[in-house]
């Protein structure tokens, strides 16, 4: 009986390993170890349509990616700065970095669009439909405006019972239904987890 634990738990471990992540793909100059970003300004994310559920995902979206990236940027420069920097107008990444490398003195910028903000129906321990969220964020040098990473977060939340090995990863470990904004928090989490930035000088 304790050899087929051990083999179960075995399986379980290479299982989980393998499993399906959410988390966003990157090939870029990212990759290498070395490349550091020492300050970022985070430019207004871009929304597919102007509804009011859109417009508050993107500021949670630019907010959350400000307050994570503080750990391993020095310097992160608000949305709100830079719209003030681009005149409230929305502008081709290259154009943003040239402009957020002057008023700042920034080496990047992140730029993103919210696709989908979609709140769960219910509550937590009985919900009828899940939250549901999408949005893709991308990283450009500045000022030469060259993309050097990129992620997409296209998901809605599984049920344990539909997806253990990825249900198991959300907090609570599935044990309950997330709100759209503790969703999208955690997509945010998954993918800077996989931002490959070199150590800070």
């Amino acid at each position: 009986m304790r050899v087929s634990l051990t083999i179960l738990l075995l399986i379980l471990a290479l299982l989980t390993a393998c499993a399906p992540s959410p988390r966003g793909q990157s090939n870029s100059e990212l990759s290498r170890p070395n490349v550091t970003i020492e300050k970022l300004a985070i430019v207004p994310f871009l929304k597919v349509s102007n509804d009011a559920s859109l417009r508050e995902g993107a500021a949670i979206v630019e907010r959350h990616f400000a307050e994570l990236l503080s750990k391993q940027v020095l310097l992160i420069i608000p949305s709100r700065d830079v719209s003030l920097a681009l005149d409230g107008l929305s502008v081709k990444p290259q154009e943003a970095a040239k402009i957020c490398a002057t008023a700042f003195g920034v080496d990047s910028i992140l730029t993103g669009k919210i696709r989908r903000f979609t709140e769960r129906k219910g509550a937590p321990l009985g919900a009828t439909a899940p939250a549901s969220v999408a949005f893709d964020v991308a990283i450009y040098d500045a000022p030469n405006g060259r993309r050097i990473w990129s992620a997409i977060f296209d998901e809605k939340q599984k049920a344990m019972t539909n997806n253990f090995l990825v249900a198991r990863r959300y907090p609570g470990k599935g044990t309950r239904w997330l709100s759209r904004v503790e969703f999208t928090k955690w997509g945010i989490s998954e993918i800077i987890d996989e931002l490959p930035l070199g150590d800070l000088p």
